[in-house]
């Protein structure tokens, strides 16, 4: 416990000279990385894109006084091996009135050719907008 408490210190008074008066972590540099901390359910495999830690890690961060500030839930979902024809049709419909097309876009030119301004970004900006720690610049 002595070195993760060494590291913290560190971190602290990094944080402390360049003016920042708190920490939060872990997350990961960009909206879409990994966030958090497991602190529950290490008897179970993690899906190969979710965060994995010691158990011990959250008994260091704790000793340093740091505390939760949110949890966050992970569920395991199944997949039926078909849509349901209920469901078909209600997207058919959907896509219809909303006239909406798939593109089905394979590389970065094609990309593109759809939104040369990377208009597609500002979706996914509007979507995470009021996600935990996202911020927009």
């Amino acid at each position: 416990m002595a070195v993760s408490q060494a590291l913290l210190e560190a971190v602290q008074a990094w944080g402390k000279t360049h003016g920042m008066t708190e920490m939060n972590g872990p997350v990961g540099f960009t909206d879409f990385d990994h966030q958090g901390l497991l602190i529950e359910g290490f008897e179970y495999n993690s899906p190969m894109a979710s965060l994995y830690n010691y158990p011990y890690y959250e008994k260091h961060l704790e000793a340093f006084g740091l505390k939760k500030e949110i949890d966050w839930i992970e569920y395991r979902l199944t997949m039926p091996d078909e849509v349901p024809p209920r469901m078909k049709r209600l997207a058919k419909v959907v896509m219809e009135k909303s006239k909406l097309e798939i593109h089905k876009i394979k590389s970065i030119k094609e990309l593109k050719k759809y939104y040369p301004n990377n208009e597609y970004l500002d979706v996914i900006d509007q979507a995470y907008q009021k996600h935990y720690t996202t911020t927009n610049h």
